[in-house]
């Protein structure tokens, strides 16, 4: 069974009953692999270098600026890994909405277990209701300018539509 917009599926549904919504916004990006780039206090974590592995309804711009097309309740979740940070520097990231910012991680001693104290691990979701036209970006505060890796398997940044 299939239910269509003028141009295309909107909502599909398979002998199994499973549902598929083809247009639902979603997105899913993650590093390149390639040149690794430093991320400025107050900079967007992902605005280079990131690969689009999927972007279902063309919400995510290229510096992964995530517009909401319709008002509802959507989710957000990243990683991030930095390969050179300064054992002083206190970090946090927060995801910055244009109706609100959400903090969700800050550290300061990095890595102790293998020794190399200049790494940093980060990750996070959130859960925001956003109205039509509202933005979402990732966001590094604190400390200085830091590099990031460009590892896929550490660095993706991802949401969708909840409800």
């Amino acid at each position: 069974m299939k239910i269509n917009t003028a141009s295309a599926i909107a909502i599909q549904m398979d002998q199994t009953g499973a549902v598929t919504k083809p247009l639902q916004p979603a997105f899913f990006t993650s590093g390149d692999g390639s040149t690794t780039p430093d991320i400025a206090n107050n900079g967007n974590v992902f605005a280079s270098t990131m690969t689009e592995r999927f972007d279902k309804n063309a919400d995510l711009s290229s510096t992964a600026v995530f517009t909401a097309p319709v008002t509802g309740t959507y989710l957000f979740t990243m990683s991030a890994y930095y390969i050179s940070v300064d054992d002083t520097d206190k970090l946090h990231h927060f995801f910055s909405a244009s109706n609100r910012n959400m903090y969700f991680q800050d550290k300061q001693q990095l890595n102790t277990l293998t020794g190399n104290d200049t790494i940093l691990d980060t990750n996070g979701t959130c859960i925001v209701d956003m109205d039509a036209n509202d933005t979402m970006i990732v966001k590094k505060g604190g400390g200085s300018t830091e590099a990031r890796s460009q590892d896929p398997d550490y660095v993706w940044y991802g949401g969708y539509l909840v409800a």
